[in-house]
């Protein structure tokens, strides 16, 4: 790659990590402030979890919303996606109703499920697989910079306003980013119509492959571990600990670090120890840390906080550095394997969404969260034999 072009690739990838760190704090929002819009919207909570687990069965449709970057160029993808992403969020901001929350939560993800592959397909076409890992990675910051300085800010508008104010802010943010996008992106789409594939014709090739399927496979398994935590921690910080709105951001901003720490780890170590080798760590280590996190909360705040962080920077590790093995899995069909890997996440969450709070109520041994722990290790041991199993690209 030739200077020029590495200085313009660089570019771009910081742009695309702004955008995902958007839309990565609108996905994440909800986490930590699970109760603070279920009390503004005046419903239970678990109405608002049944919202989260609606978006996350949403992202079943990215096998086949991807046929806009397969079709039409990883650009159009991404400023189309962008375009829906600031309707969601305008959505949510204008009708401050459960109706509305939830219509505009479902939009804001369409958006979302559009992007992140797009992005991520872009790259793996113009970065070699020896080198991928690292470039990939570092758009994957998105993840932690979303709760370092998305959520305190977010608990600082709701604060000074009411639960909406974040929205409309994002919306902004997100309008400025893609008039970026596109004076800095390329059409990349086809030029001849001949070139035009047919729709749906990368799922053909996608579900022919045993590596594939299992890779979708271990991300339902490993996007349920994660969320089964995502969904109690709010509300486990709130009862066990009496923590307050701004409190939880600034929680948020801790976990951020974790993310950023585990990303880091990932930068460094992805494409010297190779993909596959660094992911068996990883699992191992986070399925320790989830059970440990119910023993770290009896410390107290400061002991649950600790425990947070470790589980969220080891499973960082985990999904960032999945992410260029699944790229490089059938790479005829690049778009649309990472749209199949995306869904499969989304599938994970939606259970972990709808089973968490269940799971959280169990208190196996009169230890909130160690259901949850317990839940976790299970999922990412399933995702380990099938790495071992089935997945072989290193």
């Amino acid at each position: 790659m030739q200077p020029a072009e590495t200085a313009r690739l660089n570019a771009q990838v910081a742009v695309f990590t702004t955008a995902r760190t958007l839309n990565n704090t609108f996905a994440r929002i909800v986490y930590p402030f699970l109760g603070t819009f279920a009390r503004g919207l005046g419903v239970p909570v678990e109405q608002v979890a049944s919202v989260v687990a609606a978006r996350s069965a949403l992202g079943m449709t990215s096998p086949f919303l991807s046929v806009v970057a397969e079709r039409y160029g990883r650009r159009t993808a991404m400023l189309l996606a962008l375009a829906i992403f600031i309707v969601g969020l305008l959505t949510v901001a204008t009708f401050p109703t459960l109706l509305g929350f939830t219509v505009g939560m479902l939009i804001g993800a369409l958006g979302k499920i559009i992007f992140d592959p797009a992005v991520q397909a872009y790259i793996g076409d113009r970065v070699p697989y020896e080198r991928r890992g690292q470039v990939l990675a570092i758009t994957e910051l998105s993840w932690s910079l979303s709760f370092i300085i998305g959520m305190p800010i977010t608990g600082l508008l709701i604060r000074e306003f009411d639960w909406r104010a974040p929205f409309p802010v994002l919306a902004g943010a997100v309008l400025i980013v893609g008039l970026v996008l596109m004076r800095l992106v390329q059409p990349d789409g086809p030029t001849d119509q001949a070139d035009i594939k047919p729709p749906l014709s990368g799922l053909g090739t996608v579900v022919q492959s045993r590596a594939a399927l299992a890779g979708i496979v271990f991300g339902v398994v490993t996007g349920f571990a994660n969320e089964v935590v995502n969904i109690s921690y709010g509300i486990w910080l709130e009862r066990s600990f009496g923590l307050v709105v701004t409190a939880l951001g600034l929680t948020a901003g801790v976990i951020g670090v974790a993310d950023l720490l585990g990303e880091g780890v990932v930068i460094g170590l992805v494409d010297r120890i190779g993909k596959r080798r660094l992911l068996i760590v990883g699992l191992l280590a986070n399925s320790a840390a989830a059970i440990a996190l119910p023993f770290w909360g009896n410390l107290g705040t400061i002991g649950a906080l600790v425990g947070l962080f470790v589980f969220y920077g080891t499973f960082e590790i985990i999904i960032v550095g999945s992410i260029p093995l699944m790229t490089e899995i059938v790479p005829a069909a690049r778009a649309t394997m990472m749209g199949g890997y995306f869904a499969s996440w989304s599938v994970g969450r939606a259970l972990g969404a709808l089973g968490g709070p269940f799971i959280f109520a169990l208190e196996t041994g009169g230890l909130p969260m160690l259901s949850n722990g317990i839940a976790t290790a299970a999922g990412n041991l399933i995702g380990l034999a099938l790495l071992l199993a089935l997945i072989r690209r290193a």
